[in-house]
C-alpha cells in the first residue's frame, strides 16, 4: 500500500548549569567540596499528517500527534578526597542529589511529577606494583535519566510498521559499577585489561505489543533489575614520535 505521510518533530533542549567548588590541601591529599544546580527544559512537538491520495490535502492525525514538555531541576552537593600515599593513589567521594522531574502535555491538565533524593558514592584505588605495572580497583554509582521519547505516552509513528510509545511514570536507571583492572607500561606501548560488573536498578527496556496486523507497538518501560558483566582490553603503540596506534 502506498502511503502519503509527513512526520515532523521539534525537540529542543534548553539548559542552565551553575557550579561552585572549593579545594583545600589536607595531609597527603586534596579535599574538594562543591555545589551544582542544573535546570533543563525540553519542549517536544511531534506532528503526524497523512492523506488518502496524491491529490488530497494533508490531514493531521491526532492519534500520533502531541506536544510534550519535560522539566528537570537538580540540586547537587559533593565532597571528595584524593591523593597519593607511597605506592597507592586514591580518590573517594560522595554526591547527594535532590531532583525534580515534571512531565506535561497538551492533552491533559495533570502534570506528572517525580521527586528523588539519592546518594552516589565512588571509590578509586590505583596501586603501583612495580616494573611499570599498576592495579586498579573502583566502584561508583550513577544515574541515567529518561529522555522525552521515553516519557511521551502518546504513540509516535516511526514508520509504516512501527509505533514508539513512552511512559511518564518511568523512573531513571541507577547503575552500580564495580571494576578491577591492570595497566602495563612498555617502552613504546601500554596495555590495559579491565573486568567490570554493572548492577542496574529499574532498567529501561522497550517491550513489544501488537497494534494491528501490520504495525508493532514498542513501549518504553522499567523492566526490573539487570546485571551486566564484561571485560575490556586495550593496547596503545607509539612506534615513532608522531604516530600512535
Amino acid at each position: 500500500t502506498l502511503q502519503y505521510t509527513l512526520n515532523t518533530g521539534s525537540n529542543p533542549l534548553n539548559a542552565l548549569r551553575l557550579k561552585a567548588d572549593y579545594e583545600q590541601q589536607i595531609g597527603v591529599g586534596k579535599l574538594s567540596m562543591g555545589y551544582q544546580f542544573r535546570q533543563q527544559n525540553q519542549d517536544g512537538m511531534f506532528v503526524y499528517s497523512e492523506k488518502n491520495g496524491n491529490n488530497q490535502p494533508l490531514i493531521l492525525n491526532p492519534a500520533f500527534t502531541a506536544n510534550v514538555t519535560v522539566y528537570n531541576r537538580i540540586h547537587g552537593l559533593y565532597t571528595q578526597y584524593s591523593g597519593k600515599f607511597k605506592k597507592l593513589e586514591f580518590s573517594s567521594g560522595l554526591r547527594y542529589e535532590n531532583a525534580l522531574r515534571t512531565f506535561s502535555d497538551n492533552r491533559t491538565n495533570r502534570p506528572n511529577e517525580l521527586k528523588l533524593s539519592n546518594l552516589f558514592p565512588s571509590v578509586n584505588l590505583l596501586y603501583d606494583m612495580g616494573k611499570d605495572l599498576r592495579l586498579k580497583v573502583a566502584y561508583s554509582r550513577r544515574v541515567q535519566r529518561s529522555t522525552n521519547n521515553e516519557l511521551n505516552p502518546y504513540p509516535e509513528r516511526e514508520h509504516s510498521e512501527t509505533l514508539e510509545q513512552g511512559d511518564p511514570n518511568i523512573r531513571p536507571e541507577f547503575v552500580g559499577i564495580y571494576e578491577i583492572g591492570i595497566t602495563k607500561d612498555l617502552k613504546k606501548a601500554s596495555f590495559y585489561w579491565n573486568v567490570y560488573r554493572q548492577q542496574i536498578t529499574d532498567i529501561v527496556n522497550r517491550v513489544n505489543s501488537v497494534y494491528n496486523d501490520t504495525i508493532l507497538n514498542r513501549i518504553y518501560t522499567n523492566a526490573g533489575n539487570a546485571r551486566l558483566i564484561g571485560s575490556e582490553m586495550g593496547l596503545t603503540i607509539a612506534p615513532i614520535k608522531k604516530l600512535k596506534f
